[in-house]
């Protein structure tokens, strides 16, 4: 009965470590952009960043929040800088840090700032139904 306590105590001990290692992330990048929309509530942002090199060029994209106090303040519009982190779950943001307005954000090729400011019509697919996404 007891080696069999040990190995199940050794699998759950792997199954969690494996859990957190998902979570963790495995690259992070720098970034500033402007934030399109909030989205779920705060939980997400629509962010048209700047080129970020690494294989991430300029681009509008939705991104989860990892710390919803960091977004309070933050409205469509604002400039920020940010951290991206890949991890095993997709892309996070956090060090969210709002930037004087006059900021320049480099997104040739994109659009740029004031287009983008003229056409924010958020697409908040993270929280509409499946039937309800274009």
């Amino acid at each position: 009965m007891k080696p069999i306590f040990f190995v199940a105590l050794l699998c759950l001990s792997l199954a969690a470590c494996t859990s957190a290692d998902e979570s963790m992330p495995n690259k992070a990048t720098n970034g500033r952009g402007v934030v399109v929309a909030k989205l779920s509530n705060g939980a997400a942002l629509e962010v048209l960043h700047e080129d970020m090199g690494e294989g991430m060029p300029a681009m509008r994209m939705q991104v989860r929040v990892a710390n919803m106090d960091d977004v309070r303040e933050i409205e469509a519009g604002d400039v920020i800088s940010f951290r991206l982190l890949e991890t095993g779950e997709g892309f996070l943001l956090d060090e969210i840090r709002e930037l004087p307005a006059d900021t320049e954000i480099d997104v040739e090729g994109v659009m740029s700032k004031q287009e983008m400011i003229d056409s924010m019509t958020p697409n908040d697919s993270l929280t509409a139904s499946p039937s309800q996404r274009p």
